[in-house]
């Protein structure tokens, strides 16, 4: 078989479109699970993509079945945010707890605050106070007993306080200089913004790495091909407004397009970047997915419309 082919891929495809329809049902209530973990939409987001990703695997390789799609991934969620919170920030995690009493105080309104918790901490309280489990399920999530799910629940009220700050992923001169190169659909500094190895990624649509593949074939090509006539190749270009937010700890670029006849303007995307050294290493083009723009427009008192995939964006953009 070869991997470097497009046999595999086209007999993958339909199989992960069947696995995105069949989540579809619950994938709302994964992103505000997601949310209450992270903080924030765009970990959030990610968090969901990453979990769908590793269960879509393991369907594919363990002998044993989903019998509860939900539940498993929310499971694979939990240890996913735990193994990653504890690479980055490291911590101590005794499971020799001994059994407290669950009279515990009403911990909702604690919620903004819940991420000075540790990770476990933090998954044990989202899970009872957001999701409504019982100590016996989310021991079994987390691998615990019932009396530690109830003293660790305990505990994390205790040490709720104000969340530490933590800096944007890109400055917002370096956002703004991405976005002036692009409204003026000036290639030659967009390759000077972008760093060689850059990765656009679009879930669940695909992702791509190069400044030149981007340009030619990928996101680059295809964000213009909505933008700018002068790269149109089938259809009617719808041209984009692009405005820089700071929201969330982040700066964020809101994508509107000028659709002709529409009543009033609306939000299709947001694209979050990533910045090294004063350069973009990744764009997350945040599409096709409907909760977090909700999230967003919500939040920013904006109108907003999810893109479907008949709007045409798998037409050069790299990822169809």
């Amino acid at each position: 078989m070869d991997l470097s082919g497009t046999d595999l891929r086209n007999q993958i495809k339909p199989l992960w479109k069947k696995f995105v329809d069949e989540t579809e049902s619950f994938r709302s209530e994964l992103f505000r699970f997601g949310l209450s973990l992270t903080g924030n939409p765009f970990d959030a987001e990610d968090l969901v993509a990453d979990s769908l990703l590793k269960a879509f695997t393991f369907c594919a390789i363990n002998d044993n079945t989903m019998d509860n799609p939900r539940a498993f991934i929310t499971k694979v969620m939990v240890r996913g945010w735990i193994d990653e919170q504890r690479r980055v920030h490291p911590v101590a995690i005794t499971d020799d707890l001994a059994s407290e009493e669950d009279d515990l105080p009403d911990t909702k309104t604690a919620a903004n605050r819940l991420f000075v918790l540790e990770p476990r901490s933090r998954a044990v309280v989202v899970l009872k106070e957001v999701l409504g489990y019982t100590h016996k399920e989310i021991a079994a999530i987390l691998s615990i007993t019932p009396e530690n799910a109830k003293v660790i629940m305990h505990r994390a009220k205790l040490e709720l306080a104000e969340a530490p700050h933590c800096e944007p992923r890109a400055s917002r001169a370096c956002v703004q200089r991405f976005v002036d190169a692009f409204l003026t659909y000036d290639v030659d500094e967009i390759r000077k913004v972008l760093i060689e190895d850059v990765v656009a990624e679009n879930f669940p649509v695909g992702s791509g790495t190069g400044v030149e593949y981007h340009i030619e074939n990928g996101w680059v090509r295809g964000s213009f091909f909505h933008h700018h006539p002068g790269n149109e190749v089938s259809g009617t270009p719808h041209p984009l407004e692009l405005e820089v937010k700071d929201v969330f700890g982040e700066s964020i670029i809101l994508v509107f397009r000028d659709r002709a006849g529409a009543a009033e303007r609306m939000l299709e995307e947001v694209w979050l970047l990533e910045e090294v050294d004063g350069q973009v290493a990744k764009i997350t083009d945040y599409c096709f997915r409907p909760d977090f723009l909700q999230y967003v427009a919500d939040h920013l008192g904006l109108k907003y419309r999810p893109l479907e995939m008949g709007d045409g964006l798998a037409v050069g953009d790299g990822f169809g």
